[in-house]
């Protein structure tokens, strides 16, 4: 019926009726089985604020606009790791007013190590990502923002922010243990190391290889509290034991850090390598660590929000960053 009302309607000249069915119907079919056919995963794409998830080489895209607490249904796991659980902020948001909160315990002395006070965790969420492997690139953009007075303290609580994971399993639910893994976490420009800091209110973000602090070699952006800032990053996975790899992060499009001929999932990813030949297959955000409080701080927030995994570079919000309508040579568990 469908095939001869569309001759009917050539026959009438309705050339237009049928240009806006194939437009609107067949053409996004087809290219969804051209994507089936070809294996390339689809993971998580809950956004529609943004234009860019429409690519084909988008792995994960969600504002959390439609996320519930707890549940995994969108792809997002560990919410009760370490026993601290990552909230959905419902008053704060990029755009709308949704996003993921994770907290921090006051510290209200140093603290060396937690002892229970919960001040050094704020639990992870973690969602599964196509295999990467060697040759192959990974770049993630989100949106983050630090509660009001938020004190930056790395090598104590909160100091990490972003990983890249490289499980025994898929990465997804039944993940197995981590065999090796790419951070990133805060650099205090007024202190060093584990502190203490002469102004805590501050940060930088680095590449974090075994607790040896690779900063920024090309911009210096501060972070503070108060407002959204895009960060993105990049890694091109290296061959297992050559340090052929490649790291990139920038700060509202603005590069921060750019280097080469590195050895990703091994000595400079963060040196607790199991087995480099196990393919990235998850990120999280997770802002914590187990070393010394060297400044106090009150109970504090870090949101994140609207973010965007993909093969090619991902950009602003709202840029319009042209890539392949394809993946290729990506393959999920």
């Amino acid at each position: 019926m469908f095939l001869t009302d569309l001759g009917r309607g050539r026959e009438r000249g309705s050339s237009s009726s049928i240009e806006k069915v194939s437009r609107t119907i067949i053409r996004p079919v087809a290219l969804l089985l051209f994507v089936v056919f070809l294996g390339i995963p689809v993971l998580h794409r809950a956004l529609a604020a943004e234009s860019i998830c429409n690519r084909g080489d988008i792995f994960i895209c969600d504002d959390f606009a439609t996320i519930t607490q707890d549940s995994t249904a969108g792809g997002w796991y560990d919410w009760n790791d370490v026993s601290k659980i990552p909230q959905v902020d419902t008053t704060v948001g990029l755009t709308d007013s949704r996003s993921i909160r994770l907290d921090l315990a006051a510290a209200s002395v140093p603290i060396n190590p937690d002892n229970g006070t919960g001040a050094i965790s704020t639990g992870t969420i973690r969602h599964q990502i196509p295999n990467i492997s060697t040759g192959q690139t990974l770049y993630c953009r989100w949106y983050a923002k630090w509660s009001n007075n938020f004190q930056f303290v790395p090598g104590g609580s909160g100091a990490k922010h972003f990983y890249i994971w490289a499980y025994a399993g898929n990465g997804g639910p039944t993940h197995g243990d981590w065999q090796h893994r790419f951070r990133f976490s805060y650099r205090n420009p007024t202190g060093c190391c584990s502190g203490p800091f002469s102004n805590p209110n501050i940060a930088r973000l680095q590449w974090d290889v075994s607790d040896n602090e690779l900063g920024e070699n090309i911009a210096q952006t501060n972070l503070t509290a108060g407002p959204w800032y895009a960060i993105e990053l990049y890694i091109k996975v290296n061959t297992v034991n050559v340090n052929d790899g490649e790291v990139k992060w920038w700060i509202n499009d603005v590069l921060q850090g750019s280097y080469t001929g590195v050895n990703v999932r091994g000595v400079n990813g963060d040196g607790y390598t199991k087995d480099a030949t196990v393919p990235f297959n998850a990120v999280s955000f997770d802002g914590y660590f187990g070393g010394i409080e060297t400044n106090v701080h009150p109970a504090q927030s870090i949101y994140y929000d609207n973010i965007v995994c993909s093969s090619n570079k991902v950009g602003l919000a709202g840029s319009s960053n042209v890539s392949p309508s394809v993946a290729t040579g990506l393959t999920a568990q």
